[in-house]
């Protein structure tokens, strides 16, 4: 078997070609992979708006349809409003039997009545048992009544067979 010759590279050449070698990696490693990732990051990124823009496209007429329809309904007259006014003193003195009355109307077990007057508000901490569907009733009423009622605040806890239902009331009094 005939040994072919081949020509040797000198070790300098050999440590030009691997310097260039390196070169090249380090650039590849150093500038053009990291613009690489970010690309692709970029990608995913206008891929995702995209979609929100496509959901968008598909949801503005439903919301279209849903404004126009809240534009052309008419306001609900099931509900009482009354015109508002103070409580004068005379009023202020019976509200408990006011009280006491639309709980009976709502279904509902009147257990605790606390007042408190301070200028130019009384102040009503309840305290109902009864069913929570009654609840809404009571509400209903209150809010029927002529007085400017804000309610602060709404508690509700379950008790075995029934639900305490805790109210803060304001109620606008004359001076």
């Amino acid at each position: 078997m005939a040994k072919a010759n081949l020509p040797s590279l000198p070790k300098q050449s050999m440590v030009y070609i691997l310097l260039c070698l390196s070169g090249i990696v380090c650039i590849i490693g150093l500038l053009i992979y990291p613009a690489y990732v970010s690309l692709t990051e970029l990608d995913l990124t206008i891929a995702q708006k995209k979609l929100a823009i496509e959901e968008q496209n598909v949801l503005f007429p439903l919301f279209n349809s849903l404004l126009q329809n809240k534009n052309n309904t008419a306001e609900p007259t099931g509900l009482p409003a009354p015109v508002l006014k103070k409580l004068n003193s005379d009023e202020s003195e019976s509200i408990t039997e006011f009280l006491k009355q639309m709980a009976i109307d709502s279904s509902l077990n009147l257990t605790k009545i606390t007042t408190d007057s301070k200028p130019g508000h009384l102040l009503l901490n309840l305290t109902t048992t009864g069913k929570f569907e009654n609840f809404r009733e009571l509400l209903v009423i209150l809010g029927g009544n002529p007085g400017q009622v804000k309610i602060e605040t709404i508690e509700i806890t379950s008790l075995p067979g029934t639900k305490q239902m805790d109210l803060l009331v304001w109620m606008a009094m004359e001076d």
